[in-house]
This record gives structure tokens, sequence and C-alpha cells, in this order.
């Protein structure tokens, strides 16, 4: 080991060097981090909207009247809206803005009143006719 004015001199400029890689590493971690968790939490709510929109599908295909029940859990500060001028689409929102949708399709049914749904609930999925369209009317 040597010990000269060299060593000493490049001790600080190592510890300036680590320190400024730290600084600048932190910034984009604690980003992917907060990513990571916007993806995991709208993703759980997709798989909610997947739920009822089986739910949906079961109530179509049971034909005028069935009736169907689906138990969601939809995280906090999150909502699942559908109907309305986009009678196909189940608009999964965060904090109010639309994060992402998922289509009804396979059958394509249209739900028939806008309805807006959040928390731990049990929807009521109900088929019928309305104005000569075939649907459902989804409740909370």
């Amino acid at each position: 080991m040597r010990s000269d004015d060299r060593g000493v001199l490049d001790m600080p400029v190592r510890l300036a060097v680590a320190i400024l890689i730290i600084a600048t590493v932190t910034p984009v971690l604690m980003g992917m981090v907060g990513t990571a968790e916007d993806v995991m939490s709208s993703s759980e709510a997709e798989v909610e909207a997947d739920r009822l929109c089986d739910g949906i599908s079961r109530a179509y295909y049971g034909g005028e009247g069935t009736m169907v029940s689906v138990e969601l859990s939809i995280p906090p500060g999150q909502a699942l809206e559908m109907g309305g001028d986009e009678e196909y689409v189940i608009r999964i929102l965060d904090g109010g803005r639309e994060i992402d949708r998922v289509y009804i399709e396979r059958p394509a049914v249209p739900v028939l009143e806008p309805v807006k749904i959040a928390g731990r609930t049990v929807v009521t999925i109900q088929s019928g006719v309305s104005d000569g369209d075939y649907g459902v009317w989804v409740s909370a």
C-alpha cells in the first residue's frame, strides 16, 4: 500500500464521483418504482374489469331477464366507469383520469345506462331490451 500525496488527493475525488453517481441514479430508480406501482395498481383494476366482462357475458348468454352478481374489489382511488357514449367500453379511472380501457367483446354487449363502480362492492348485471337494443344494466 502506497502512502504518498497522490493517494491523499485521489480519495476526495473518488468520493465526489461516487456521490455524483448516486445522486444521478437515485431519481431514476425512484421513478421506476413509482411507475411499477402504477402498473401494478392499474393491472389490479384491469383484473376486476375482466371479471365484470365475464359477468356481462354470462348475463347476455343467459337470455333476457337473466341476473348475475359479481363481487368486485377495486383499488382505493380507482373506479370502473361504463355506459354512456361508449357503451362497449369499461374505462379504468385513477383519481378521475382515465388510465386504461377494457373492451366488452366476445360478445360485444352494450351497457344500457352509465354507471361508475368504486371500492369493494357486489355488482348486479341484468340482461334486457331497451328501445329495441339488447344489452345489460349494471348496478352497484
